[in-house]
C-alpha cells in the first residue's frame, strides 16, 4: 500500500478591514420665521372722464381752378434726353 500524502495546511484567512467609521451629519440651521406681508393701500377712485366737446364743422373746401393743358410738344422734343442733361432739370420729372 502506498502511503497517504499529507494534507496541505490551510492557508489562513485574511483578517477583515475594519469599516470606517460614518461621519456624523451636521445638524440643519433653522429656518428664520417669514416676515409678515404689509397690507396694500386701497386704490383711489378713478375720476369720471369729462365730456367731449363737439367738433366743430369742417368748412367746405374751395374749388380747384383748372389745370392748364400740358404742352405737349414740349415733352416729344424733350422725350430721348435724361432730366439731369436738360437745360430744365429743375422742371423735367425723372423716370423710373
Amino acid at each position: 500500500m502506498n502511503p497517504v500524502n499529507p494534507v496541505n495546511p490551510v492557508n489562513p484567512v485574511n483578517p477583515v478591514n475594519p469599516v470606517n467609521p460614518v461621519n456624523p451629519v451636521n445638524p440643519v440651521d433653522p429656518v428664520d420665521p417669514v416676515d409678515p406681508v404689509d397690507p396694500v393701500d386701497p386704490v383711489d377712485p378713478v375720476d369720471p372722464v369729462d365730456p367731449v366737446d363737439p367738433v366743430d364743422p369742417v368748412d367746405p373746401v374751395d374749388p380747384v381752378d383748372p389745370v392748364d393743358l400740358v404742352d405737349l410738344e414740349w415733352w416729344r422734343r424733350h422725350a430721348g434726353r435724361r432730366a439731369e442733361d436738360s437745360p430744365c432739370s429743375s422742371l423735367c420729372p425723372t423716370r423710373s
